[in-house]
């Protein structure tokens, strides 16, 4: 039985790997326009944040000139955003059972990680015009800048990924105790 449920959910990893390769293919000749969904949010955080206003441009985007830095297409979280709802599309589809359950986690998948993008991105960024500031880290501002971006990403998904597999553990070991009163009884 257990083989027929793994064999089910490789249909529903290929579907999301399938769709994630479609976009990716798609944000390879994208500009800084057509990911405005991620840019537009972030840099509305940093503006608040910062108290900086930005001027978008199709080609270069978010102009910020009080911190002298740019939020463009490279900075949209776009990789980020795919491999999170990898992430989050892997572990519900797992812990699912029904298969209308699992094609709703695939859709909700995307959108949690449309907002945990966005989160992270905010803080990534931030983080990297703190940084920017601090003479130390001048000299080798592109090396700082992503490796802060690495360690930032990194940690927030390690983090999703045990927060999940938390909730996922003690929904499973609920229902075994229950399952075993019941037994008992």
């Amino acid at each position: 039985m257990k083989e027929i449920v793994l064999t089910k959910n490789y249909i529903f990893y290929g579907i999301a790997i399938f769709l994630l390769f479609l976009l990716k293919f798609w944000y390879k000749n994208t500009s800084a326009d057509d990911v405005g969904f991620l840019l537009k949010p972030v840099d509305e955080f940093i503006s608040l944040i910062t108290n900086s206003n930005s001027i978008f441009t199709k080609e270069t985007g978010y102009f910020h000139k009080k911190l002298n830095i740019y939020i463009d297409k490279s900075c949209s979280g776009f990789n980020l955003w795919i491999i999170a709802t990898m992430l989050f599309i892997f572990q519900f589809v797992t812990f699912l059972k029904k298969d209308l359950n699992k094609i709703l986690a695939i859709i909700f998948s995307f959108f949690i990680g449309y907002i945990f993008t966005i989160i992270v991105n905010t803080f990534r960024i931030y983080t990297a015009i703190i940084f920017k500031n601090i003479s130390i880290f001048e000299a080798n501002s592109k090396f700082t800048h992503e490796f802060i971006g690495a360690i930032i990403n990194l940690t927030f998904l390690i983090l999703a990924y045990t927060f999940i597999q938390k909730i996922i553990n003690k929904n499973n070991y609920e229902k075994f105790a229950s399952s075993k009163m019941e037994f008992n009884n």
